[in-house]
């Protein structure tokens, strides 16, 4: 490309199901955290449910002068620093309080197809100066998503969960919200989902929003209201819901849809509600990640895969959207295997992204995440 932004890779990272990429600051240094769903089993065929789920979620940190292997370009890399026993890993989250550091990892199954087990425990980390060791479980069923956040002085944290794949035992159909004490994280509210897929919370209009996105009936938007998460608002009735991401910007407040099977879509908060203002064309998508970048607003849009889990296609196009005059224009598009998250990060004035990739095109689980350089040439 002559003009526009440009996606340089930098380093490949040998993943195996990697289901997220979170970029995150701690004691001055930057790190990336990448859960992983499954590994391959030896002789079995390809099947994106099956592998066994008993393996590490991985933890890198930046080395700004090294060149750890697989860097092909590129003045730092990352290097990995540890490995937490993981089953399953779907989700990482980072997030401080009370003066510590944590880390938040929800987990969807252990052991080995077809005998897993939906109800690992997903588990809170604390940091204890050089390393991440275990503070905390929470009785998960097949958690999809975690999330951090703060109303005022609240902190809390969300396990998107219900609905495990065809076959699965039956469980409570809720997602459910634990409240910090001061000491621990105990029950706070639990919330109706068949499959839920991630929440996402922000501030709008003097308000506390929660978006849960499911993928088996209709995403709901909460507002809190009450000292509690209230119904607030409706999408795809239908399910397909994947993620949501909330931003601002032309002087509005909007929030990005993904649907996996279609109608995903840019919402504006428009008279009290959020009004759909732009369809964003085909299936597959899986998460919106957000950039600020020379002045210019992105949305970067991975694709996970289309078809259906018997007959996947994984190797898919994703795309970068301008964001201007309200609407989201395609900048470029950029290659994903089985994507999950296209995660930006800052390294002093150079922009970057971090794309985790959970399949390969003959749905493998192992494929790297890739790290590429940005450039905005716009």
């Amino acid at each position: 490309m002559t003009s526009g932004p440009c996606l340089h890779e930098i380093q490949r990272l040998p993943t195996s199901g990697a289901r997220a990429a979170v970029p995150f600051d701690l004691d001055g240094q930057l790190f990336l955290a990448i859960p992983q769903l499954a590994q391959d089993i030896a002789g079995d065929p390809p099947d994106m449910n099956g592998g066994t789920s008993d393996l590490d979620s991985l933890i890198y940190r930046w080395e700004p002068s090294g060149e750890p292997a697989g860097v092909t370009a590129g003045g730092g890399a990352f290097a990995e620093y540890q490995r937490i026993p993981s089953h399953g890993g779907e989700s990482i989250a980072f997030f401080s309080l009370d003066g510590r550091s944590f880390l938040a990892v929800a987990q969807i199954r252990s052991g080995t197809r077809p005998d897993f087990d939906y109800r690992p425990a997903s588990m809170l980390y604390g940091w204890d100066g050089s390393r991440f060791v275990p503070v905390q479980g929470f009785p998960t069923f097949a958690a999809k998503h975690v999330h951090a956040f703060r109303i005022g002085r609240r902190h809390f944290l969300a396990f998107a969960e219900a609905l495990a794949p065809p076959g699965a035992p039956e469980a409570d159909t809720c997602s459910h919200i634990y409240s910090w004490n001061g000491r621990a994280f105990e029950p706070f509210q639990a919330l109706p989902s068949k499959w839920g897929y991630g929440f996402t919370h922000f501030r709008c209009d003097g308000h506390d929003f929660l978006a849960l996105a499911d993928h088996a009936q209709a995403s709901v938007l909460y507002r809190w209201t009450d000292e509690s998460f209230q119904p607030f608002q409706s999408f795809a009735e239908a399910g397909g819901g994947r993620h949501f991401r909330a931003f601002e910007g032309d002087g509005g407040a909007y929030l990005a849809f993904a649907n996996l099977t279609g109608g995903s879509g840019l919402y504006e908060w428009q008279g009290g509600r959020f009004a759909l203002t732009q369809s964003l064309e085909g299936k597959g998508a899986r998460n919106f990640q957000a950039l600020s970048n020379g002045g210019a607003q992105y949305l970067f849009r991975t694709n996970y895969i289309t078809g259906t889990p018997t007959a996947p296609t994984a190797a898919l196009d994703s795309q970068l959207y301008r964001f201007e005059g309200g609407r989201l224009a395609l900048a470029a598009t950029y290659p994903t295997s089985g994507g999950t998250e296209a995660a930006p990060f800052q390294v002093g004035r150079t922009a970057y992204l971090a794309v985790a990739n959970s399949l390969s095109a003959d749905i493998r689980f192992r494929t790297d995440t890739v790290i590429y350089r940005f450039d905005d040439r716009a």
